[in-house]
């Protein structure tokens, strides 16, 4: 148990846990000022798929988008920028 979580019965849902727990510099700017910035990023360059699950979270899935790759840099650096570890 972590935080009053059952972090092996979390483990069945999710492929990241919680991973916040590593980085207490996170935690510690979470309890001081009330805010923190993303520790890791997971990046879908593309909602071009032709699956249709019902518990994907790709809500733009029909629209066949893809991310300019000169925007993901640009993102990535404002977020490096906003303390993103990953």
């Amino acid at each position: 148990m972590v935080w009053g979580v059952n972090m092996d019965k979390l483990s069945q849902f999710t492929s990241t846990g919680m991973k916040i727990i590593n980085h207490p510099e996170v935690i510690e700017l979470i309890k001081l000022e009330g805010k923190a910035s993303p520790v890791s990023l997971q990046v879908a360059p593309t909602s071009r798929c032709n699956l249709k699950c019902v518990f994907c979270s790709n809500v733009n899935r029909d629209k066949h988008e893809d991310l300019d790759f000169d925007e993901l840099i640009s993102i990535i650096y404002q977020l490096e920028y906003l303390g993103l570890k990953t």
